[in-house]
């Protein structure tokens, strides 16, 4: 509390300047917000001497109450944005599932293979054309779905895609049973969550290579 600024130090004559007013009386208490001061609540009169300790306890009073408010606000604040993270999480998950939607009913086959050729998503048409289940499918490579002879030339083939980004090439995937197919790849590298994936699309060309 500041009784008349003409007689003390710690008033700043430019608050004068800038607020247009000769400022004699200056009466601030601070605003706690879980015992931590986040402002000051200030009144400020032309007069010398007129603030007293009874206008102090209304001012604790109401930065009391300002505090409550600043402190209901930022909750607020908090529950919006927890609202529309939920929000946005919902609609990704609705846009993801349609995009699974779509790629399960693709007539080809889609996977997305990992540096190491491991399996890390595919669609149902994997599954339903080979004939391996989701269990079995999770734990083989994408090497395991080509035949022996073939294996060596896909590796290095899936390395150059991984280095220059795209390319493709025939195949022959092996299907549960010991049934070979002849198979056309086209392959394009991506990046998810900062690692690096090849997205291979593969068709059957049974029915070309009977043609020819």
């Amino acid at each position: 509390m500041v009784s008349d600024t003409i007689n003390d130090s710690r008033h700043f004559k430019g608050v004068d300047l800038m607020t247009g007013m000769s400022i004699r009386s200056i009466l601030g208490v601070p605003i706690r917000l879980k015992k931590e001061a986040i402002g000051v609540l200030q009144v400020v009169d032309t007069n010398p001497g007129r603030f007293d300790p009874n206008h102090v306890s209304l001012l604790e009073a109401l930065a009391g109450s300002a505090a409550i408010s600043i402190e209901n606000a930022h909750l607020y604040q908090q529950a919006q944005k927890e609202m529309n993270n939920r929000k946005r999480a919902e609609e990704l998950f609705q846009q993801n599932k349609i995009i699974e939607a779509i790629i399960n009913s693709l007539p080809a086959l889609v996977i997305i293979i990992k540096e190491n050729g491991r399996l890390e998503k595919w669609n149902k048409q994997l599954e339903n054309t080979t004939g391996f289940s989701s269990l079995e499918t999770g734990q083989m490579s994408f090497f395991d779905f080509v035949i022996p002879e073939d294996r060596e030339s896909a590796k290095n083939r899936l390395k150059d895609i991984f280095a220059k980004g795209a390319g493709d090439f025939e195949t022959h995937m092996a299907f549960k049973g010991g049934k070979y197919v002849p198979y056309y790849i086209n392959c394009s590298r991506t990046q998810l969550d900062n690692e690096t994936y090849i997205v291979a699309v593969g068709m059957d060309i049974s029915e070309r290579i009977r043609q020819q």
